[in-house]
C-alpha cells in the first residue's frame, strides 16, 4: 500500500518524470473546438458480441425477434464477461459470423439488427440517491450495464471497481488522451462535465479512497477549466492536476508513475499498490448507467483526418458500419482510401469498410498523403538504440524484433518482452522505418495461439482423465450397490429360513408325539375292548372257545378301523387345508385322523356289543358261559350264510351278465373279483351290525 510519505507528496501536488515517451505532432486542432453530434441512425447495425478484451457472452435473442434499445443481446456465465445491448429498437436479421474490429480482421460472431427508426428504449430506471446503494450493487449495476474501459485496453468496469473495493487510495480519473487526433474525452470534458463530476462520486461511493486526482494535459484547457468548475460546484472533493503534453502520458503505467512515483510491473495490478483508475468515457457511461439507468450503447467517437470532408465528434451506436459512417461524413479521394481505426499510434488499418465499430473504438482516421504516408519498404535494423531511449517501459526493442523473428519465445521472456505496452514510440523514432509494434503484435498472436493450443489440449486431456475417472467410479459404485443388494438378500433369506426350520422342526416333533400318544391309547382302548368282549366264562376251560372269540373280535376291530380310515382319507383329499403343497402337513393331518378314528370305532364297537348282549334275552348274566358260547356260534353262522349267499347271487349276475362271457375269460374274471369284493364288504357291513 502507499506510504505515508508518498501519500504527503502526492497530495502536495509532485509530478515525476517517466522513462522515455515522445513528443509527436498531435494534429487535434481540427476537432477540439466541434460540438458533440449525434450521427443518424445507419439501415443496418452489425453487434459483436466480443467487445472487450475477454470472453464474450451467451446469445439470448432469435433471427425474427424485435428487440428494444438497451434491451440485453446477450448474458454472462463467467466471470470477466459483460453483456452487449441492442443500440436501437429494431429486428434481429441474423445471428453469425462478421469481420471483426480487431487487426487480424479475422470474423466474429455478431447479431445484425435491421432498425426501425423509433430508436424506442426499453423500460429502465435510474437511481439518483446512488449512496442508498452498497458498493458491491453500484459494481454489479455498472457490470449489467456493459461498461468497458472506453480508454482502448477493454477491460470490464464492473469488475475493475468490484476487484478495487476496500484495495484504493488513490483514484485516478484519466483525462489526459495524450493520442494524437483524438479528442473524444476533450469534448466530453467540455460539454458533460457534470455528469462527469456524477460518475466520479459515484466510482468515490464505491471504492472510498483517500485521494482523488483528475490528471489532464495542458493541451486541453477548457476541458480543465469546465472540470473545475463542475467539482466546485458539486463541492466534490477531487484535484484537477494538469500535466504536461508528452506520448504516452496517458497510458496506465507511465500515469499511474507521473502522479504517484509507483512503478506498477506487468504481472502485477495497480490495485496492489492502493491505485485504482478509470478512463473519463467509461466514468461518464458509469453515470448514465446508475443514475439514468442507460446500459452502454453508444460513444463519443472522434472522426477526423485530410481525407474526411468533415472531421468532428460524433455519437455512433455501437455496432455502426464504417461504410455507413464514410458515407455520411464522406470522402475527399476515393480512390487511395486508408482507415484507422483508433490512434495513429496505438490504432491499427481497418480490415474493410464493413468493419463494425465498438465500445473501443475512439477514434477514426482518414489521413492524406501528407499526413501519414503509406508505409514501405524498410531498412535493416542499425541497432542506433534509438527505440531503447524512448520505451516508457524500460526495455530494448531491437532485442525484441531480433527474437521475435526468430520466434524465440524463451529470448523473448528473458528481454522482459511481456512489459511491453505497444504504444509504439519505438516504430515512431526508428532510423530504419521498421514497424517494431505490427512485429510484436504478430509474435503476440503466435504467443497466444500457442497458449490456446496449449491449454485447449490441457482441457482435452482433464476431460478425458474426468470421464474415466466418472466411468471408472459409476462402475465401481454400481458393482457396489449390486454387492449390497446381493448381501441384503441373502441375509434377509438366512434370517427368514432360520426361524422357519427351527419352528417346522419344533411343530412335526410336536406332532409326532402327539401322533405317537394317539396310537398308543388307541391300541390300549382295542386291547381293552378285546379284554371286554371276552367274557370271563370263556376261560381256560374251553380253550377253542376263547381263541374263536378273541379273532372274531379282533377281525371286527380291524375292519372298523380300514372302513373309518378309508372315510377318513376321503376327507382328507377333500379337505383343502391339507393340499399337495403342505406334504408334511398333510401326512400329519392324515396320521392324526387315522388315529383319531382307530379311537372312535374301538369305542363304538364296544359299545355295540354290550348293549347287543345286554338285550338279547337267550344270554343272559346268569349263564355267561352259555351266553358267550351262544354268541361266537351266532356269529359264525351269521357268516357262512352271508358268505353263501353272495356266493350264489354273484354267480347268478355272473351268468345272467352277457358282458361277461366265457368268449372273454379276462372281463369275466375282472367281474368275477369285482363281485366277490363287493360281497365281501356287504357282508362286513351286515356282520357289524
Amino acid at each position: 500500500m502507499i506510504s505515508e510519505k508518498v501519500l504527503k507528496a502526492v497530495t502536495a501536488g509532485k509530478i515525476w518524470s517517466f522513462h522515455g515517451g515522445i513528443h509527436p505532432e498531435m494534429h487535434k486542432e481540427t476537432t477540439s473546438g466541434c460540438l458533440i453530434e449525434e450521427l443518424e441512425i445507419p439501415n443496418i447495425l452489425i453487434v459483436p458480441i466480443r467487445q472487450t478484451s475477454l470472453s464474450a457472452g451467451e446469445i439470448i435473442v432469435r433471427e425474427g425477434d424485435r428487440v428494444l434499445k438497451g434491451q440485453p443481446l446477450t448474458k454472462i456465465f463467467a466471470k470477466g464477461q459483460i453483456p452487449v445491448h441492442a443500440p436501437t429498437s429494431g429486428t434481429v436479421k441474423s445471428i453469425g459470423f462478421y469481420t471483426a474490429c480487431h487487426p487480424s480482421g479475422l470474423k466474429d460472431q455478431a447479431v445484425v439488427i435491421i432498425p426501425d427508426g423509433e430508436d424506442e428504449w426499453l423500460e429502465h430506471k435510474g437511481c439518483s440517491n446512488f449512496t442508498d446503494l452498497s458498493p458491491e450493487e453500484l459494481a454489479d449495476h455498472v457490470t449489467e450495464a456493459g461498461i468497458a474501459g472506453m480508454g482502448g485496453a477493454g477491460f470490464p468496469a464492473g469488475y475493475k471497481l468490484k476487484s478495487a473495493i476496500g484495495k484504493t487510495e488513490i483514484l485516478i480519473i484519466n483525462g489526459c488522451e495524450c493520442e494524437p487526433y483524438l479528442t473524444a474525452d476533450d469534448a466530453l470534458m467540455r460539454e458533460k462535465s457534470d455528469e462527469i463530476t456524477d460518475g466520479i462520486r459515484i466510482i468515490q461511493h464505491i471504492l472510498k479512497p483517500k485521494l482523488t486526482i483528475m490528471a489532464i494535459e495542458a493541451n486541453k484547457p477548457e476541458a480543465a477549466e469546465a472540470m473545475r468548475k463542475s467539482i466546485q460546484k458539486a463541492q466534490a472533493h477531487i484535484e484537477v492536476r494538469v500535466l504536461p503534453v508528452r506520448y504516452p502520458t496517458g497510458a496506465a503505467r507511465p500515469l499511474i508513475y507521473t502522479l504517484t512515483g509507483i512503478e506498477v510491473g506487468y504481472d502485477s495490478r495497480s490495485n496492489d499498490f492502493g491505485v485504482s483508475m478509470h478512463n473519463v468515457a467509461s466514468t461518464y457511461a458509469i453515470k448514465r448507467a446508475v443514475i439514468d439507468g442507460e446500459p452502454c450503447v453508444e460513444r463519443v467517437v472522434t472522426v477526423t483526418g485530410g481525407n474526411f470532408c468533415k472531421n468532428g465528434n460524433y455519437v455512433l451506436k455501437n455496432g455502426t458500419l464504417l461504410k455507413h459512417l464514410i458515407n455520411k461524413v464522406g470522402l475527399k479521394n476515393n480512390k487511395a482510401v486508408h482507415i484507422i481505426i483508433g490512434g495513429p499510434m496505438m490504432g491499427f488499418s481497418a480490415p474493410s469498410m464493413d468493419t463494425p465499430l465498438i465500445k473501443t473504438s475512439g477514434c477514426v482516421i482518414a489521413p492524406d498523403a501528407k499526413e501519414l504516408p503509406m508505409a514501405g519498404d524498410y531498412l535493416n535494423c542499425i541497432k542506433c538504440g534509438r527505440c531503447q531511449e524512448v520505451c516508457p517501459s524500460r526495455l530494448v526493442p531491437y532485442m525484441l524484433l531480433s527474437h521475435s523473428r526468430a520466434e524465440n519465445i524463451e529470448g523473448l521472456k528473458n528481454c522482459n518482452f511481456k512489459d511491453c505496452i505497444q504504444c509504439g514510440c519505438c516504430t515512431y523514432v526508428c532510423s530504419s522505418g521498421i514497424p517494431l509494434v505490427m512485429e510484436f503484435r504478430k509474435v503476440l498472436a503466435k504467443i497466444k495461439k500457442m497458449k490456446d493450443e496449449e491449454k485447449s489440449k490441457r482441457k482435452s486431456q482433464e476431460l478425458i482423465a474426468f470421464r474415466t475417472e466418472r466411468t471408472e467410479r459409476e462402475k465401481a459404485e454400481r458393482q457396489a450397490r449390486i454387492e449390497a443388494i446381493k448381501q441384503k438378500t441373502l441375509s434377509s433369506e438366512t434370517t427368514e429360513s432360520k426361524p422357519q426350520t427351527s419352528d417346522l422342526k419344533n411343530e412335526q416333533q410336536a406332532k409326532a408325539v402327539a401322533l405317537a400318544k394317539a396310537k398308543a391309547k388307541a391300541m390300549q382302548q382295542v386291547n381293552a375292548g378285546e379284554k371286554q368282549n371276552l367274557d370271563p366264562a370263556v376261560s381256560a376251560d374251553d380253550p377253542a372257545a376263547r381263541a374263536k372269540a378273541i379273532a372274531l373280535a379282533k377281525a371286527k376291530t380291524r375292519q372298523q378301523a380300514d372302513a373309518v380310515e378309508k372315510q377318513n382319507q376321503e376327507k382328507q383329499n377333500q379337505d383343502p387345508a391339507v393340499s399337495a403343497d403342505d406334504p408334511v402337513a398333510r401326512a400329519k393331518a392324515i396320521a392324526l385322523a387315522k388315529a383319531k378314528a382307530r379311537m372312535q370305532q374301538a369305542d363304538a364297537g364296544e359299545k355295540q356289543n354290550q348293549e347287543k348282549q345286554n338285550q338279547d334275552p337267550a344270554v343272559s348274566a346268569e349263564d355267561p358261559v352259555a351266553r358267550a358260547k351262544a354268541i361266537a356260534l351266532a356269529k359264525a353262522k351269521a357268516r357262512m350264510q352271508q358268505a353263501d349267499a353272495g356266493e350264489k347271487q354273484n354267480q347268478e349276475k355272473q351268468n345272467q351278465d352277457p358282458a361277461v362271457s366265457a368268449e372273454d375269460p379276462v372281463a369275466r374274471a375282472k367281474a368275477i373279483a369285482l363281485a366277490k369284493a363287493k360281497a365281501r364288504m356287504q357282508q362286513n357291513k351286515e356282520l357289524d351290525k
